[in-house]
């Protein structure tokens, strides 16, 4: 019984946490000048004293929101990667999953317009390692990691701050994808085919 309430009492504390966080991100994704504690109390449905069991501050709040999503983006962007190995095939479709993600949620879009480093250490882990082995089969241009996941990176949050205010169409996510990796040298041959994956298997749910 005892090990049963202790169970109860994390699950529950983990969905109150979850909640808080959730309820957060379109707040943080909306932006202006100042937000404070009520305010993540009142969408969150929560008391004051339930929030500081959590949070002690508002960046605080943002920090563990901001991690919460970055792991779910990448986690569902790998899944959609199993199976790929060609190195433009899975920077390619990594882009468009990304921007996909942003196109069918404009609040979404907002918070991540607003992150400082991008999809985070584990997206640019990936994307380096991406690059070198590209780069080692020729499929990319000579240029350090750091200056094309900066090129990368600035297009992505300029796309993502579009899309948070204005409904885009794929064709245009399609054109972003094909500018980045002509960034990197990729070959349009392969973008297009790298394009065709992305459909393929967005179309599976």
């Amino acid at each position: 019984m005892s090990d049963h309430r202790t169970l109860t009492g994390q699950r529950r504390r983990a969905d109150t946490r979850k909640r808080i966080i959730e309820a957060a991100i379109p707040l943080f994704a909306q932006g202006g000048e100042v937000l404070v504690i009520e305010d993540f109390v009142r969408v969150a449905n929560v008391s004051r004293g339930t929030f500081y069991n959590y949070f002690r501050t508002v960046e605080e709040l943002h920090e563990a929101a901001e991690q919460w999503q970055l792991n779910i983006l990448n986690q569902q962007v790998e899944a959609k990667l199993v199976g790929l190995s060609d190195p433009v095939e899975r920077f390619a479709c990594a882009l468009r999953f990304y921007l996909e993600t942003g196109r069918q949620d404009m609040a979404w879009s907002g918070f991540m317009a607003r992150l400082e480093h991008g999809a985070g250490s584990a997206a640019e882990r990936r994307f380096t390692l991406d690059l070198r082995q590209g780069q080692k089969d020729g499929l990319f241009a000579k240029l350090s990691s750091s200056i094309a996941y900066d090129v990368v990176n600035g297009l992505m949050m300029r796309s993502f701050a579009r899309m948070a205010v204005k409904k885009t169409c794929g064709w245009h996510l399609d054109e972003v994808v094909r500018t980045a990796m002509r960034a990197l040298g990729a070959s349009s041959t392969k973008v297009e085919q790298a394009l065709e994956i992305f459909r393929q298997r967005k179309a599976v749910k």
